[in-house]
């Protein structure tokens, strides 16, 4: 922020100074100075014309410097003392530039007035002075203040770009307005426009007014005087009484050799100063008003030289007022076609913000709203685009909701060719299952046969192998139990034990793991979760059954499948590894792609399933990894289980 502070308080005084060097010139053009002005006000011991105006353009300078620093430090000192310091500064940044901008303008003017009117009234300068250059000043700030306000957005711009976080909109009152700013930058300016124009036009006018008048008394003084015998003043003043004059305010004097005055003694002593050098102005005399000018003659008479003037008014006060009431009309009437016009800008782009809005709005469902095309300038351009691309997220969002449904319909499809799929599973599992049994009841149904056919079966004997085949047959028929609970689909969460959910796999798949050799290792405390029981034993069916498999096809010696629970910080963990040899490294990202599998006619399917039922049904996490002898599969399930 110290950066920044320095940086915009350097731009400010570059602003000053370039505006001082153009206003510098402009000066005495727009005030109509007369004819060297500034070596004549220092030869009559005024301060020269550029030690004035570097005085005022230091003061300014001070002014505006003490007003940067203390608005900055302020800012800066906001952002230090609050916590979220990304936020202050975004939102302390986003309209600093227009407050430095009019606070340039309005901290600059009111000291420099004040100035103004205590060192102009005291120097017998007219108010009307002081008023042109206040106008003049305020212009300058006007400028000054512009070049400042394109310099520091610059560098605002990049601390909030830097600044700026997702969510901090919701957080902000927006007060300052696109209407607001386009009336504090353009105001100022055309006001400054009309300004200058006026006193452009009115310098053209006190030029040609003046010019004119000098002329035309000139001419009646050389009339008066021409035939004229002058031995004293009173003779002098018998003619100049019944002079004609064209302002009531005019009036005529009389100086003589010696330089004394007669009949008017409010001549100031820059007017003195033209009438004594009436040679290199032929009798144009002016005065620090520049609305009161002179014109002379010399007569010689008596051996004494007699100068005789008139002094008159080139714009009486009510053409000035004029000036300032038709400036103050036309200002209020620009300021009000500046509102609506500014008004009508913002309206137009406010629409198209309103519509972004309404598509912003998660609850509304309307996405052909669109912007009407007011205008065929850019703020139309702007409307068309955005009916555009709001045609093409509309185009978009259907397109996405089509993409859901066909793959809601996949998913329908993938969970039924898995339901297929562990249907098969399932029967193969339970044929092994039923195999023992049916293999025992068919020798226990022999041996009766036998014994009855030989005679010696006795009734004791009997209804034990009766009793044994019963046994049999009621191991089948829980076994079909176990399978048939096994694959009921939950329809709410309880809580189970994953303990428990081993041994219920294990009582399906286990006989076909011992029939083909593999060993099986269970270790770890027990740990109970909340969740899908049923869905959770189908995963780690599954999760088994790829691991036999594996084995199986790989041929692998001394195959075993560990299966290890622990607890993670609030997380149950479970492990299945193998030592099938692992996945090939290239395969790891796909091995849970629907309809991507390892084997040779295998579906794809189950894996995808069983990371669908632990990350989206249980809100955990399905993951895989090579380790020294195989695979690894990792379940995490919260101790509470997401909804």
């Amino acid at each position: 922020m110290k950066f920044i502070r320095l940086k915009i308080i350097l731009i400010n005084n570059i602003c000053v100074i370039i505006g001082g060097i153009c206003f510098y010139y402009l000066l005495p053009f727009l005030l109509s100075y007369p004819p060297n002005f500034g070596p004549i006000t220092e030869e009559l011991g005024f301060p020269p014309y550029w030690v004035q105006f570097t005085i005022i353009v230091l003061f300014i300078l001070l002014i505006t410097d003490i007003f940067l620093f203390f608005y900055l430090r302020k800012i800066g000192k906001t952002v230090i003392d609050n916590e979220n310091i990304n936020f202050f500064i975004w939102k302390k940044y986003l309209n600093a530039p227009y407050k430095i901008y009019l606070g340039e303008i309005f901290f600059g003017i009111l000291p420099v007035f004040i100035l103004l009117l205590i060192f102009f009234s005291k120097a017998g300068f007219s108010y009307s002075i002081v008023f042109k250059i206040s106008i003049l000043i305020f212009s300058y700030l006007c400028f000054t203040g512009i070049l400042s306000l394109l310099f520091s957005k610059g560098l605002f711009m990049r601390s909030l770009l830097t600044a700026y976080k997702d969510g901090y909109e919701n957080k902000i009152k927006h007060k300052f307005l696109l209407s607001r700013k386009l009336f504090v930058q353009i105001l100022p300016m055309i006001i400054v426009a009309i300004f200058i124009t006026g006193l452009i036009g009115y310098g053209g006018l006190l030029k040609d007014r003046g010019d004119l008048l000098f002329r035309l008394y000139k001419n009646r003084l050389q009339n008066s005087f021409e035939e004229a015998k002058i031995s004293n003043v009173h003779s002098i003043e018998k003619i100049m009484n019944g002079f004609e004059f064209e302002n009531s305010q005019d009036s005529y004097y009389i100086i003589d050799s010696k330089g004394h005055i007669y009949n008017n003694y409010n001549l100031s002593k820059m007017f003195l100063y033209y009438v004594s050098n009436d040679k290199d102005y032929k009798g144009h005399a002016y005065s620090e008003v520049v609305e009161e000018q002179g014109s002379s003659i010399s007569i010689k008479s008596n051996n004494k030289i007699w100068t005789i003037g008139i002094r008159y008014v080139v714009v009486s006060p009510s053409i000035i007022l004029y000036i300032f009431i038709s400036f103050l009309l036309l200002s209020l009437i620009l300021m009000l076609v500046l509102f609506f016009v500014s008004k009508s800008l913002s309206n137009d782009i406010a629409a198209v913000a309103e519509s972004l809005e309404i598509i912003a709005d998660r609850n509304n469902n309307d996405l052909g709203n669109l912007v009407s095309v007011t205008s065929n300038d850019e703020i139309g351009r702007l409307v068309v685009a955005y009916n555009s691309v709001q045609k093409r997220f509309k185009s978009h969002i259907e397109e996405i909701e089509r993409q859901e449904e066909i793959s809601r319909e996949k998913d329908k499809m993938i969970a039924m060719q898995s339901r297929h799929a562990s249907m098969g599973e399932m029967l193969a599992n339970i044929a092994h299952q039923w195999r023992q049994p049916l293999n025992a009841v068919g020798v226990l149904v022999q041996n009766v046969e036998m014994r009855y056919d030989q005679d010696v079966l006795t009734k004791k004997e009997f209804k034990e192998k009766v009793t044994q085949v019963m046994e049999q047959v009621l191991y089948m028929s829980q076994t079909i139990d176990d399978f048939r609970n096994f694959f009921r689909p939950d329809k709410e969460k309880s809580e189970f034990s994953i303990k428990k959910a081993i041994d219920v796999v294990m009582k399906i798949i286990g006989g076909t793991l011992k029939n083909n050799g593999i060993e099986i290792n269970i270790k770890g405390e027990d740990i109970r979760i909340t969740g899908f029981p049923n869905e959770y034993n189908q995963v780690l069916l599954n999760l088994l059954s790829n691991a036999k498999d594996a084995m199986i096809e790989r041929k692998i010696k001394s195959p075993s499948i560990n299966i290890t629970l622990f607890q993670e910080k609030k997380k149950a963990v479970v492990t299945v590894s193998d030592n099938a040899g692992g996945i090939k490294p290239n395969l790891l990202h796909k091995i849970f792609d629907p309809y991507f599998s390892t084997k040779e006619f295998g579906t794809g399917i189950g894996l995808y399933m069983s990371k669908m039922i632990i990350e989206k049904n249980m809100g955990g996490i399905l993951s895989v990894k090579n380790i020294e002898k195989g695979a690894e599969f990792r379940i995490e399930v919260g101790k509470k289980a997401s909804t």
